[in-house]
């Protein structure tokens, strides 16, 4: 802030006459503060006899702390406190009731008699009673922002606008986001009618087998998903050796060909076997076989399918594919739509817009741990005779036919 004129202090109050000549605070003054002081007060800036001298730009201190009027409305900031011993002084320029503590020293700050009668300024006083008493004073730093008022009116308009469009476009986001993550009537249900695979069943196939004992471990694998906790009972699983035990094998398992002597009989009567052992209850028949001795006669692929994927959704029936030299199980399968555009459509498809795809679960080490086949090639499989056989699991060959000489 400007510098404020200050009285000189006498070394020596007791003696008058050594007191230097006291000069005008007009000439002390910095040009601003002097013309303002002379415009604001008509009186002249000598000595009166109140004793009291002019300011203009007013500093406010108590005997602990100085406060500095800034800003444009009159802010107390609050600053240190230096305090000179005060020799009272009427300003021309402040109410009576103010006074400007002078002296011959450099300080740059003004004082305040100590007394509570005295004290203009507390740190209770209100803001309104500080802008008050100054009157129409103006502040050093004030500054016109008149020319600015359009210009931010005219900005908060553009961001109001601006904010507008933004949560606009939010909203279409969201709702566009939810729209393709969630489709509205997503066909959950129907897809899990076309797409079915129970994790038990593929959890209780036995793998790996024996050399030849596909037959034996396809059927543990459809027991431990009926009876065991494995799968859909309430009965500790059972092992192939502890099967070959019940059925009257004796180790080593590996030297034993069991290919010769098993058959589609032959396992379901291992099964029967197997149920009596643990006390339990069961049935087995032959549910496609449009060929050959047993049978099924009248019955179609079209039938079959049917059944087989209506008893994959059943955990109460398990299947065994004999195909081609081997045995192994069915687990699920998938009915895929032939149009694209058919992916996720709602309501049932029928069998003419889908291609059924079965999922085996494999016993052998020796590939994969589940096959996944067309439908139309296992129905050509099961309606090869012989000497011609179609080898499910290696269909690059094609249909192939045996050297033998019986038909």
């Amino acid at each position: 802030m400007p510098n404020v004129a200050e009285t000189e202090r006498s070394s020596d109050s007791g003696n008058d006459e050594h007191k230097p000549e006291r000069k005008s605070p007009e000439e002390n003054l910095p040009g601003a503060i002097k013309s303002f002081c002379t415009s604001a007060s008509p009186a002249p800036l000598g000595p009166k006899g109140d004793g009291h001298y002019p300011w203009s730009c007013p500093v406010t201190h108590t005997r602990e702390k100085i406060y500095a009027i800034c800003s444009d409305f009159a802010f107390l900031n609050q600053a240190a406190s230096i305090y000179t011993t005060p020799n009272p002084a009427r300003s021309s320029c402040l109410p009576d009731n103010s006074s400007l503590a002078a002296g011959n020293n450099s300080s740059r700050y003004t004082g305040i008699p100590t007394s509570a009668s005295e004290r203009i300024y507390s740190e209770e006083n209100s803001l309104e009673n500080v802008s008050s008493s100054l009157g129409k004073l103006p502040l050093a730093w004030e500054i016109d922002k008149s020319e600015f008022d359009g210009m931010t009116t005219n900005l908060k308009h553009k961001s109001g606008n601006v904010k507008k469009q933004i949560s606009k476009k939010k909203t279409s986001d969201k709702k566009g986001r939810h729209q393709r993550e969630c489709p509205q009537h997503f066909p959950l249900e129907d897809i899990k009618q076309r797409k079915v695979l129970d994790l038990r069943r593929w959890y209780c196939i036995s793998r790996p087998q024996y050399k030849t004992s596909c037959g034996i471990s396809s059927l543990i694998s459809c027991w431990n998903f009926l009876y065991s906790t494995m799968g859909a009972g309430n009965l500790p699983p059972i092992t192939q050796e502890e099967a070959l035990h019940i059925l009257g094998f004796q180790p080593p398992f590996e030297d034993i060909r069991f290919g010769p002597f098993t058959g589609n009989t032959t396992l379901m009567r291992w099964f029967r076997q197997i149920n009596d052992h643990f006390h339990v209850k069961g049935c087995s028949y032959v549910l496609y076989k449009p060929h050959g001795k047993n049978k099924t006669a009248g019955e179609t692929a079209s039938g079959a399918l049917s059944k087989l994927t209506h008893g994959l959704k059943d955990e109460s029936l398990a299947y065994i594919y004999h195909c081609q030299n081997h045995y192994f199980c069915p687990i699920g399968f998938e009915a895929t739509p032939v149009k694209a555009n058919k992916a996720f459509s709602r309501g049932p498809l029928s069998t003419h817009e889908v291609e059924y795809w079965i999922l085996i679960g494999e016993s052998s080490r020796k590939h994969p741990a589940i096959h996944c086949k067309k439908w139309a090639d296992i129905v050509t499989d099961l309606n090869t005779q012989n000497p011609e056989y179609l080898d499910i699991r290696h269909l690059e060959r094609g249909l192939q036919y045996r050297k033998t000489k019986k038909v």
